[in-house]
């Protein structure tokens, strides 16, 4: 009998497990459904073009980024920023495969803090609370400015600005409720600045729009969208932001109003 309950536990346990990464993985294809299709007829003339790297530059990239992720579980944010200065230009002009698998390990730790959130975080006071929260800022904008700077084709970059702040939101909560004011303080610090990088010229999710915008006009000339469809993706940018978070950037509207529909869209 008790043999029995042992594998019945064990098998328990084994489906909740795999359930978890099914839902992980459920939740970035959903973020992903949402994303505009690249530009396929420019990106095929820049691949043309495209030189892989030698194994002496991969092993060089990989080298700062193994710093780069061993500088963020030792909390050193400072090292973060620092070493991503060591990537040399050439380092931007990855694509495709060489890209993923020099960016894999900073991406894989970004997604693992925001949702393997820490379960002891609640027993931190305010010192320790601000030096994860440190670490976690730049780790996302180290991933954030590789995205930016980098000319391969990323569409998780509309997704860092709405699981930042909805991992300082969740922290924020937490702190409440277990009645920790000063971390509550360190927090709301937090979810300020980068409220303010969110708004700031140069936001992720604002980066994103503007790509989308500059891909679009592509497809507006091949007659495959109408400029109300480009708009409409444009504006989708922030719908992680919106849903996850409740927040609209005040540059949605300003920069990306609404459009009436013509005849020509119909």
């Amino acid at each position: 009998f008790v043999w029995l309950v042992a594998v019945i536990a064990i098998g328990i346990c084994s489906f909740i497990v795999v359930r978890e990464k099914e839902s992980v993985q459920r939740d970035r294809d959903v973020d992903r459904s949402c994303l505009m299709m690249p530009d396929k007829v420019a990106i095929g003339t820049d691949r043309q073009r495209y030189v892989p790297p030698t194994e002496a530059e991969m092993r060089e990239y990989e080298h700062i980024v193994e710093e780069i992720v061993a500088a963020y579980s030792n909390r050193q944010a400072n090292l973060m920023l620092e070493c991503v200065n060591h990537f040399p230009p050439s380092f931007y002009r990855l694509r495709g495969r060489d890209y993923s698998k020099v960016i894999r390990p900073i991406d894989s730790v970004w997604f693992e803090s925001w949702h393997e959130q820490d379960p002891e975080v609640t027993s931190l006071d305010s010192n320790g609370v601000d030096e994860l929260l440190h670490a976690n800022l730049a780790l996302t904008k180290v991933l954030g400015g590789i995205m930016v700077k980098s000319k391969a084709s990323d569409d998780d970059l509309c997704l860092l600005d709405p699981r930042f702040l909805e991992l300082l939101q969740s922290y924020r909560d937490r702190f409440r409720k277990a009645g920790k004011t000063e971390c509550v303080e360190v927090v709301e610090r937090y979810i300020a600045e980068w409220i303010e990088h969110i708004e700031s010229e140069n936001g992720f999710t604002r980066a994103y729009a503007r790509k989308t915008a500059k891909i679009g006009q592509h497809w507006i000339r091949l007659g495959e969208f109408t400029p109300k469809d480009i708009r409409n993706q444009e504006r989708g940018s922030v719908h992680e932001l919106q849903k996850r978070c409740g927040y609209t950037p005040k540059w949605l509207d300003e920069e990306f109003p609404l459009l009436e529909e013509t005849s020509t869209d119909k």
